[in-house]
């Protein structure tokens, strides 16, 4: 069993998921995980430079102040060069950390100020050896006016389907008690796209899309 099956359990409490809709999920982040991995050194590149474009002139980039965004890792689609735009440019990025499963936030996301993308200093690599800030100023997600975050696969409708840790899910169904809370945005590869996603209970759909 992987962490992401882990996840679901864990999201599983107190709700009801069919086996097969379970191999099916697991099945598809295995296969897109794969497409994505597959694409070379030069697609991820244009893609980042696409992708950049795209938020540059997106209109409610411009207007926010506070953004979150991620590390990419697994294939991931890059937000690098985004990023260090957007600190040329006044915005303040904010990176997601994973806490512990016995801490307060009982294994969700707490969003740190992010160093300067282009320090070397500052960074350390979390469980899954994904590099975050190691430490500063924290805001809550409540207070961000954008979150960038990654996914594995989407469908039309913007539903996600994450790594199966269930953060971004659990971020996203607190967000959606708040009467205060950020503008959602998936970032991904064409080729993650699926026709209809096998969803559960606790799948949170995003804002907007981006996709390159």
């Amino acid at each position: 069993m992987d962490s992401g099956t882990f996840g679901e359990l864990f999201l599983m409490m107190g709700d009801t998921l069919s086996v097969a809709t379970q191999q099916q999920r697991q099945q598809l982040r295995r296969q897109l995980r794969q497409q994505r991995r597959a694409l070379g050194p030069q697609e991820q590149a244009l893609a980042a430079r696409t992708l950049c474009h795209s938020l540059q002139k997106n209109p409610r980039i411009h207007q926010a102040k506070h953004i979150a965004a991620y590390v990419a890792s697994d294939g991931e689609i890059n937000p690098l060069r985004f990023m260090r735009w957007a600190q040329r440019h006044g915005k303040t990025l904010w990176l997601p950390v994973v806490t512990p499963t016995h801490s307060l936030h009982r294994g969700g996301l707490r969003f740190v100020k992010a160093p300067a993308m282009h320090a070397r200093r500052g960074w350390r690599r979390n469980a899954y050896g994904i590099a975050e800030p190691i430490s500063g100023q924290s805001r809550s997600a409540k207070a961000l006016d954008i979150v960038l975050m990654p996914l594995v696969g989407f469908d039309a409708q913007g539903n996600r389907l994450g790594m199966g840790g269930g953060y971004y899910d659990r971020l996203l169904a607190k967000l959606s008690q708040s009467p205060r809370r950020p503008h959602t945005m998936g970032l991904a590869h064409a080729c993650q796209h699926v026709a209809s996603l096998p969803k559960a209970s606790w799948d949170r759909a995003v804002d907007a899309l981006i996709v390159v």
